[in-house]
């Protein structure tokens, strides 16, 4: 018996042509599919077939193939083990056998399988006696433009328009679709076919073009790019419907030339639609494939719109018929705003409003932005865009905006009233509302203001502060008022979110390729979405693009400074060790006593010289001060559109490099001056932009003579600084910001572009205004990422040893999906290398795991327990099942119990290690109860923080209830741990940090009865080392000490009124969340809180003046604290604030 086995892409095809062959006297074939044989183990299995031949075609990677090619004689084709193959055939032959691929359709593979079948046996000295009738291959039609109702496909546009004018009625608007040629070749279009009816019924034509995503010289065959300049650009279409994995075009400028909207609309991949309904989404492959990489190339609106059934052996695409009705909708509304005139168009703002502390001083919430001022810029540049709008002044919004909330219509405006029409909704989510909410109100009152045609808005809450129900109900629908506001916001051509961010894009729903039954999707339906989000954060703006139907609009974080508040003291204590060198006794004494007094002064000495020498203590706090120092801190808010202080920005982006430069407080001064005085000098010239380097850089060492004989100012490092800044500069000169949301509001292409931190010297995020991207899932961790999270990994377990004497045998890891999108998977590598495992990779991709010898790791194996966010477990599914198998794998070593705690854990009962929020869930719970204060005690937020966070999740797991299983894993743990790795927010900007982390600590306190540490991985770019561990109250200190104590950040902070106040108290809020579940903020800063923002009368005026509501709410969360028990202070100072309060009180009743 000669036996072949073929290890191939997409099976279902080689399956049918091998059936049709029929029997074959003593030859077997075996078709395996290429997608499930990822893992070591299925190599074992595939060897198993010991077969004469093996026959692989198309991205085939890992460590499988090569296992494969050492033991069996390989055929391979496009595959990673084309060099192990063992099998040669003659140049002529190889490529007759490769053009049968290349060119597809049954007949050809019938072929292809019988040549195979023809090579095996003469490696095995078989001879045929059969007649194989082996045809040579038959060239199909690479690409071409197809429709039902035509016999055959055209080769040209303009064939087609033809044909089109001829036998169909022409329609005025357009839309492209790009299928898959095998769709076409194996009449496999059912569901192109259903969407070519919707956009018909809509009047517009479908130009649906067949075609390959890759080109292949080799065969002479095109891919996507050909298919777009050949057929799409002659159709000049108002739309482009994306029906294709993997990325549109690595071409920008065919994208630009196209200038479309390009929708993603998705095939699932070997699931049906019934399986799909069921479903929390899609699979990581999925995903990766037909949302992540698309992103790259600027698609939006990521919407399935066909699965696969089984007839027979063949997977057929079939249409999900309201998902196909919804791309259509989509196309259809995209394609009206780009053809309305823009005196027409009606656009709806919407503010959004945070649920922390008091919602009357919210509105316009969003990191980083004055929220305000940026819709008076947009008003400002639609009205020069032609757009029929009435400006406003910033005051104006802020008092119209104010006066919606309270339902006050003191400017002469309207609340406006509407029917969401509950009847139309799916069952499921008309029971889900009624049991809820109640039944549904006849009329659902909208407020806001109508400038000409703009309406601005606020984002109605999920659920009020005072309502219980979210805090004990994860899935919590949206209530009926929330579904009317956007039954409304549809009516619009388009709408605006403002600002990081909303709570439409975290609903109940899917994770991906959302359903007529998920929250997000019935909300906003098909209306066109522009959202503008801050372009650090790539991973919550993902949300908005997946579930949110968003275009994103990413703006720059605010300008950034060093904080350098200790500058003084820092000079004293390096004066002091100098002296102490030298043994110059007298200035020793003098030192030490200035230093004191200033180290009193500003709260750093707590009289414990009676524990430690003085200069230990000196010691702590000169590392101390220049952590201090060197972090930044945001000057105010950006404004979108608006590039403030270019130079400032430049020195922030260069940041990283700088330190490495310079350590002393005095230099540091004159650098960042000389960095500044020479970049504005350069700005204001023509010099930098002949290009002539060598003539910049002698007029650099010209100005920099001014600033004395600094060594570090003459290094070739500050020159490469100068000119890293002059192209910051150059790329902040090309701003697109209100362009490109006026671009995408005229319904054009707006372009894609990478996110992340600019202070970590990552300048390609600039210039702003882009579509932003993230990352692959399967590049993650990166081999960078890993040697960051090797360091972390061994700093946190010498920290704990320092402090306890003993390893921890479990760390517990909050895992957001901002490690992998902002570092490359930092922390993941961390938790694999405490676990003693390391990635595999295959060029950029990891592929596999490998457990790192005893020997070699050099410690016992320490077991982690994860609690992972919602979006993680939406984004990253590949990671969590990465991490699953590197637990099990660790589990399952014979080892001894003292080296390898996973296994001693398991053995006493522990099974699952990875949990987080129920699916179609988001958050941790204990930042609602903690802002709405209806708790009692840390036990109830405990038990809530558990609530929503008992769902396990691995390889085959996904959402299980166990809340057993997760107490028993939380008894183990010693340590929580987060990774930090930026200044551009930090733990007081949002009250995720402290639901989470402070969350877990006090979950695993109430089982185990011992808080456990809780420390952050800190990776901001700094002096000294780049990696330290810090614990969670010295981290809270910091971000005081550079934030809410820092009197420049208030100032900056104070420019921006009302938004400025209620972000300050938000920070205050998140502040008060961290000392309730961590008990990490020290009485002397509650202190300093109260003096400086509420007993100080020039700064309780200016909140009086500007958001009364931000002053009321802060006074009663430091009132709160004390009744509390968790600030202790003199009695007097808390009478003050009491009598401040009611003063307050009296002022917002009058």
């Amino acid at each position: 018996m000669v036996r072949v086995v073929f290890a191939v892409w997409n099976s279902q095809f080689m399956e049918e042509a091998a059936k049709r062959i029929g029997h074959l006297p003593d030859i077997d074939i075996v078709v395996r599919d290429i997608q499930s044989l990822n893992w070591r183990n299925d190599c074992k299995d595939l060897l198993k077939e010991m077969a004469d031949l093996y026959v692989i075609y198309q991205m085939g990677r890992g460590d499988w193939e090569k296992e494969v090619a050492k033991k069996a004689k390989i055929l391979a084709f496009k595959s990673s083990v084309d060099r192990f193959s063992v099998v040669k055939p003659e140049e002529a032959l190889y490529k007759e056998l490769y053009m049968y691929l290349a060119y597809d359709g049954i007949e050809n593979l019938k072929n292809f399988i019988l040549r195979c079948v023809e090579i095996a046996c003469k490696l095995r000295g078989k001879r045929i006696d059969l007649k194989l009738n082996i045809e040579k291959p038959v060239k199909m039609p690479w690409n071409g433009i197809y429709h039902p109702n035509s016999e055959v496909c055209f080769n040209s546009y303009e064939s087609y328009i033809k044909w089109y004018t001829k036998n169909r009625k022409k329609y005025d608007k357009t839309a492209a679709i790009l299928f898959y040629r095998a769709r076409y070749l194996f009449k496999n279009t059912t569901h192109v076919d259903c969407l070519i009816e919707e956009l018909e019924k809509r009047e517009i034509m479908p130009v649906p073009v067949f075609c390959l995503t890759f080109p292949d010289k080799e065969a002479g065959m095109p891919g996507v790019e050909h298919a777009i300049e050949k057929y799409i650009l002659p159709a000049k279409p108002d739309v482009l419907i994306w029906g294709l994995y993997f990325r549109v075009s690595r071409d920008i400028e065919l994208l630009r030339k196209l200038n479309v909207p390009i929708l993603n609309a998705i095939e699932l991949y070997s699931m049906s639609p019934s399986e799909w309904k069921k479903s929390e989404g899609m699979n990581p492959t999925t995903l990766s494939m037909a949302v992540a990489m698309p992103e790259f190339d600027g698609t939006i609106n990521p919407t399935v719109f066909s699965g696969e059934i089984r007839t027979t052996k063949i997977l057929r695409a079939v249409p999900i018929k309201e998902r196909v009705i919804r791309v259509a909708e989509q196309a259809d509304r995209w394609i009206k705003l780009r053809r309305k005139s823009n005196d027409k168009k009606k656009i709806a703002i919407i503010l959004h409003c945070s649920n922390i502390g008091n919602s009357e001083a919210n509105s316009g919430t969003a990191l980083g932005l004055d929220s305000f001022e940026s819709v008076v810029e947009i008003l400002k540049a639609m009205k020069k865009r032609g757009y029929r709008v009435e400006l406003i002044s910033k005051d104006e919004l802020v008092e119209g905006m104010k006066a919606s909330w309270r339902g006050n219509w003191n400017l002469g405006k309207e609340w406006l009233e509407v029917d969401y029409e509950f009847d139309s909704l799916p069952e499921k989510l008309k029971k889900d509302l009624t049991e809820n909410w109640g039944e549904k109100p006849e009329k659902c009152a909208i407020p806001g203001m109508w400038l000409g045609n703009v309406f601005v808005t606020v984002q109605p809450l999920r659920s009020e502060n005072e309502d219980h129900k979210l805090i004990h109900n994860p899935v919590l629908p949206p209530p009926h008022n929330y579904l009317a506001f956007y039954r409304f916001m549809n009516e619009f051509d388009a709408i605006l979110h403002v600002g990081k961010h909303g709570s439409v894009e975290w609903l109940p729903g899917k994770s991906c390729g959302l359903s007529n039954e998920c929250y997000p999707d019935v909300c906003l339906r098909s209306v066109p979405n522009a959202y503008i989000y801050i372009v650090n954060n790539p991973a919550e703006g993902t949300q908005a693009k997946r579930r949110g139907y968003s275009t994103i609009l990413d703006h720059l974080p605010p300008v950034m400074e060093s904080a350098e508040l200790y500058s003084e003291l820092e000079i004293l204590i390096e004066d002091y060790f100098k002296a102490k060198s030298r043994n110059l006794i007298n200035q020793i004494s003098v030192l030490r006593e200035k230093i004191l007094s200033l180290a009193k002064k500003h709260r750093f000495w707590d009289g414990r010289s009676e524990v430690r020498s003085f200069d230990e203590f000196v010691e702590e706090l000169h590392s101390n001060l220049q952590n201090l120092n060197c972090s930044m801190f945001n000057v105010g808010l950006h404004t979108y559109g608006v590039v403030k202080d270019p130079e400032k920005i430049a020195l922030s982006a260069v940041r990283p490099e700088i330190k490495l430069c310079v350590e002393n407080p005095s230099k540091r001064k004159i650098i960042r001056d000389a960095f500044i005085e020479i970049l504005c000098w350069l700005r204001r010239s023509e010099i930098s932009k002949d290009g002539e380097d060598e003539k910049i850089v002698k007029e650099i060492r010209e100005k920099i003579k001014k600033f004395g004989e600094i060594e570090e100012l003459k290094s070739e490092e500050f020159e490469k600084c100068i000119f890293k800044g002059i192209e910051v500069l150059y790329r902040l000169e090309r701003t697109k910001e209100l362009e490109n949301l006026l671009n995408c509001f005229e319904g054009m292409f707006v372009e894609p572009a990478p996110s992340g931190d600019l202070t970590k010297g990552r300048i390609e995020v600039i210039p702003t205004g882009f579509n932003f991207y993230s990352i692959d899932p399967k590049a993650i961790p990166t081999k960078s990422a890993w040697k960051v999270g090797k360091k972390l990994a061994e700093l946190l377990l010498n920290k704990y040893m320092d402090e306890e004497g003993r390893l921890p045998e479990t760390v517990a890891f909050i895992q957001w999906t901002s490690d992998p999108m902002n570092t490359d998977g930092e922390q993941i590598a961390q938790i694999l290398y405490t676990l003693g495992v390391r990635p595999v990779w295959d060029g950029r991709k990891v592929v596999s795991l490998e457990v790192i010898p005893l020997k070699e790791l050099g410690r016992p194996r320490i077991d982690v327990f994860i609690r992972i966010s919602g979006l993680f477990r939406d984004t990253f599914m590949n990671l969590v099942e990465l991490v699953d198998r590197a637990i099990a794998l660790v589990a399952s070593l014979n080892e001894p119990l003292s080296m390898n705690f996973v296994r001693k854990h398991t053995l006493e009962g522990v099974t699952h290690r990875i949990f987080g929020d129920m699916p179609g869930a988001y958050g941790a719970g204990v930042n609602h109860a903690i802002n709405s204060s209806m708790w009692e005690n840390k036990e109830e937020l405990a038990e809530v923080f558990v609530e929503w966070g008992m769902y396990a999740y691995g390889r085959g797991i996904y959402g299980e209830a166990d809340r057993d299983g997760m107490c028993k894993a939380m008894k183990k743990v010693d340590v929580v741990v987060r990774n930090h790795y930026t200044d551009e927010w930090d733990i007081f900007s949002d009250d995720c940090p402290y639901a989470f982390q402070g969350g877990l600590g006090i979950a695993v306190e109430t089982v185990r009865g011992k808080m456990p540490k809780l420390y952050i991985s800190d990776t901001r770019p700094k002096l000294g080392e780049k990696e330290r561990i810090v614990g969670i109250d010295e981290e809270v200190e910091r971000v005081a000490r550079i934030s809410l104590l820092n009197d420049r950040w208030i100032d900056g902070m104070m420019k921006h009124g009302y938004k400025g106040a209620g972000d300050m108290m938000k920070r205050i809020v998140n502040m008060f969340g961290w000392e309730v579940t961590a008990d990490a903020v020290k009485d002397w800063i509650f202190e300093e809180v109260a003096t400086k923002y509420v007993l100080n009368k020039k700064m309780r005026k200016w909140f009086l003046e500007n958001n009364p509501y931000a002053v009321e709410e802060i006074t009663r969360r430091l009132l709160e604290a004390y009744r509390r028990g968790l600030w202790e202070c003199d009695e007097e100072l808390i009478e003050k604030i009491e009598d401040t309060y009611m003063e307050i009180e009296g002022y917002l009743e009058d």
